[in-house]
């Protein structure tokens, strides 16, 4: 399967048994019902994925993932696993071009009466 969305944060590698180790990183979808979705990877994977993603939070990337289920004590546990992934839009913006944008511009002439009816 395949996602596109805005890189929010990559978390720290872990190591979960002993030479096994995972990374995880979040992915908002935007759009009217934006999702947030959590991604991990596994062991080569993370060689393969984290090195394009490193220092892009904020950017548009593109996942390929997996999706797998496991039923552990009446529960199922959803993870949704990256096997490639790749940068489609970089943020260029810094904070303060960002903050200047969504900052309110006052009216120009506050006096100017539009006589519009609408």
């Amino acid at each position: 399967m395949e996602v596109t969305g805005n890189l929010v944060t990559i978390f720290e590698q872990n190591e979960y048994s002993a030479g096994k180790f995972l990374q995880k990183f979040r992915v908002e979808t935007g759009g009217q019902y934006s999702q947030l979705l959590e991604f991990s990877c596994f062991n080569k994977a993370i060689d393969k994925v984290i090195p394009k993603l490193r220092n892009n939070e904020g950017s548009d990337i593109k996942v390929d993932f997996n999706i797998s289920t496991n039923l552990y004590n009446d529960k199922i546990y959803t993870n949704l696993n990256a096997f490639d992934a790749e940068i489609v839009r970089e943020n260029s913006l810094d904070e303060t071009e960002t903050k200047q944008e969504s900052e309110v511009k006052p009216d120009p002439d506050p006096d100017l009466d539009d006589d519009i009816p609408f």
